[in-house]
């Protein structure tokens, strides 16, 4: 399972953050309209990967401890039935995600001169579809709801007491505890931006762009954190590192 959490921060890193900073710098969009719609695709439904994969590990422990008898039917064929909920979620978020290209282009703000180029930023095309809906409803899909599902899951999920729950339950609690402190803030300004209720002044854009960097950078902390708390987890990052034979599955390696 945290093959699948590490793939959508490779994914996050590779497609999304190099074409965003750029386009921070460069104050437009530089890569064409059908690009736009690419990144800004990768980005949302990674970012919907990410909150769910965590929603899954939640269950997964929770199942495995609460719910016995159907934890060893499942586990009978884990790789395949882990492999299946994985394949669902996929599906799912690879097919509700797609009117991001629609949603997302290249538009000209303000009129070129002789002495300054109209900008063309990649953004939400505002004109055509109602921006406050989307920025709502992606608060309630990717933040509120998973957050309220693990938040709901950790009150009734019972923990093994053996050296590896112990592992698996602090490095779970951190990366809920993480996701939940770097995506909140931007998520929200975004709603209240889209709603004209946040201000535009120069603190409130440095509190904007820190939020965006602040969620960016998210995906490159749950490795480290895995790493520091789960000593299995450390072995075979090790292991995979120095092309090594990495050791036997751990509670973590499910998928």
């Amino acid at each position: 399972m945290e093959r699948l959490y590490s793939f959508t921060d490779l994914l996050h890193i590779l497609i999304a953050i190099p074409y965003t900073a750029t386009s921070y710098v460069e104050r437009q969009w530089s890569f064409g309209d059908t690009w736009c719609g690419i990144v800004n695709y990768v980005t949302y439904a990674s970012a919907f990967a990410k909150a769910y994969t965590l929603v899954l590990l939640w269950s997964d422990q929770w199942i495995g401890t609460s719910l016995s008898h159907f934890a060893a039917e499942f586990r009978a064929d884990e790789t395949r039935n882990m492999g299946i909920c994985v394949g669902i979620l996929l599906t799912v978020i690879a097919l509700t995600n797609i009117p991001l290209f629609l949603t997302h282009g290249v538009l000209q703000i303000g009129t070129a001169t002789a002495c300054e180029e109209a900008l063309l930023p990649c953004m939400f095309h505002h004109h055509l579809y109602n921006e406050n809906a989307f920025r709502w409803a992606f608060l309630g899909t990717f933040f509120l709801l998973p957050l309220a599902l693990m938040a709901s899951l950790a009150v009734i999920v019972e923990w093994d007491n053996g050296e590896n729950g112990k592992h698996f339950k602090r490095a779970l609690y951190t990366m809920t505890a993480v996701f939940a402190v770097c995506w909140g803030p931007t998520t929200f300004i975004l709603a209240l931006q889209s709603m004209n209720v946040y201000p535009v002044r120069t603190t409130t854009v440095i509190i904007q762009v820190a939020a965006h960097v602040l969620a960016t950078a998210s995906v490159c902390v749950n490795p480290i954190i895995l790493a520091a708390l789960h000593p299995e987890y450390r072995s075979t990052l090790v292991s995979a590192l120095c092309c090594r034979q990495p050791p036997s599955s751990s509670t973590l390696d499910r998928v």
